[in-house]
């Protein structure tokens, strides 16, 4: 038990301490850093959608009145229009509209954007309901000459949907496939149900036998001010938004929305949605409840950007000899 030698090592591990407490506080102030850019970015972001939402709203005030002097005049002097004027009045509604579409898409988005995305669901017929909304844009594919069919393999099918955005997702989507399907083709519309990660799903299917969108422009197309071909812009005249809002309604109803494209060929959208009942109990909307001034409008407002050829008009004034 005697202590006879000992062995003792040193190390000196300061120089080594101080460089980790370097890395240390270097790594601090660059998460700092990141996290005041990544502060600044948002707070951009949202001051852009307040400028963004205040702009759309002035818009929107001067574009309302002009749309209710428009229905003033079919009301009053309908009748006592020429047809010269009844076309440029004709004009001056349709632009309205396109611009009118233009500040509500921006407001939509604005608004899902802050988190203020609301869903008011009823239970309805979605094939009833889908049916009706196609039959509502029948003028406009009858204009380019198009054939608009309608199928469903379900008869009937109870579900919680938000009626409005419903009709704008399928408007949107209808409306593209009319900008971009040649005259004396045909649009489908389709529903079926379908088993999707064991969850049963009501599939809605728009096809259209257009002009179809290369592979590498697919994702493009669904991402704000989006355009796969600016020399097209003539003949499908738009900003861009519609279906990136059209992304975003379909995901904040909890579905999902695909496309399947062939160049010349066509493009397929399919939106998923769950096959759910809503919590709120309500009446289920007949054909006639449906068909309303709301649709027509919002029909009207959606179309609005849909190229048709018209003969130029003939000046007004004294002609030249």
């Amino acid at each position: 038990g005697r202590f006879m030698s000992a062995v003792i090592c040193a190390r000196n591990i300061t120089a080594s301490i101080e460089i980790q407490l370097l890395l240390k506080r270097q790594q601090e102030e660059m998460l700092s850093i990141e996290k005041e850019k990544n502060d600044l970015l948002q707070q951009e972001i949202e001051r852009k959608d307040d400028f963004l939402a205040l702009i759309s709203h002035e818009f929107k005030t001067p574009l309302t009145v002009i749309n209710a002097a428009l229905q003033a005049m079919d009301h009053f002097y309908k009748n006592d229009l020429s047809d010269k004027i009844k076309m440029y009045h004709n004009k001056i509604r349709q632009n309205s509209n396109r611009q009118l579409k233009l500040v509500n898409n921006l407001l939509d988005i604005t608004s899902i954007n802050a988190g203020h995305f609301a869903m008011k669901q009823t239970n309805m017929d979605i094939v009833l309901l889908t049916g009706v909304i196609t039959e509502s844009i029948t003028f406009y594919a009858s204009q380019k000459g198009m054939n608009l069919l309608f199928s469903s393999t379900i008869k009937k099918k109870i579900m919680g949907l938000d009626e409005e955005k419903y009709e704008k997702i399928l408007l949107n989507l209808l409306s593209n496939a009319i900008k971009f399907t040649p005259m004396g083709k045909s649009i489908h519309v389709k529903l079926t149900q379908k088993i999707v990660s064991r969850k049963s799903m009501v599939c809605i299917e728009v096809r259209d036998e257009g002009i179809g969108i290369p592979p590498d422009k697919i994702t493009l197309i669904f991402k704000r001010f989006g355009q796969v071909d600016s020399s097209l812009s003539r003949q499908s005249e738009g900003t861009g938004i519609g279906l990136s809002l059209v992304k975003m309604l379909v995901e904040g109803m909890g579905g999902e929305i695909t496309l399947e494209s062939n160049v010349g060929l066509g493009s397929t959208f399919r939106v998923l949605l769950p096959l759910q009942k809503a919590k709120k109990t309500s009446s289920i909307l007949r054909p006639l409840d449906i068909i309303d001034k709301r649709l027509t409008q919002a029909a009207a407002i959606e179309f609005s950007d849909v190229y048709i050829p018209t003969p130029a008009p003939e000046p007004i004034g004294p002609r030249k000899e």
